[in-house]
């Protein structure tokens, strides 16, 4: 079993495969690059873990060297962790908690927001 933990801030796109980042596809993008390279390895999980102390955000994904042993590991960070969006299980179809724009992105817009007021009421 491995693991991979990459700091990661900006915006999400589903509609593209954004794995240049790690961003939510990024987990299945290596699990996939491993097969294509002859490596049965599988993603357990992966999940974008919120800000703390208004920090950067981590990308976690959790691996297991041969899917032969996936369930071999059944227990999940995410079963009890629930500080995270963007959340992938093996077996699940969709993620969970799944949020497109990123906490950075969304305070960026307030600021963006609030400059506009005040410029609104100091002319």
């Amino acid at each position: 079993m491995s693991s991979i933990l990459v700091g990661t801030s900006s915006w999400t796109d589903k509609s593209l495969i954004d794995c240049g980042r790690f961003y939510p596809d990024a987990g299945m993008a290596l699990r996939n690059w491993g097969r294509r390279n002859g490596y049965p390895v599988d993603l357990l999980e992966s999940f974008i873990g919120n800000q703390s102390r208004e920090m950067m955000n981590d990308f976690v994904a959790v691996y297991v060297k041969d899917r032969a042993f996936s369930t071999k590991y059944p227990d999940r960070i995410l079963g009890d962790f629930k500080d995270y969006v963007n959340g992938y299980v093996l077996g699940d179809s969709r993620f969970s908690n799944f949020v497109s724009e990123t906490e950075d992105r969304k305070a960026h817009m307030q600021l963006k927001s609030l400059k506009a007021s005040f410029k609104q009421i100091v002319g």
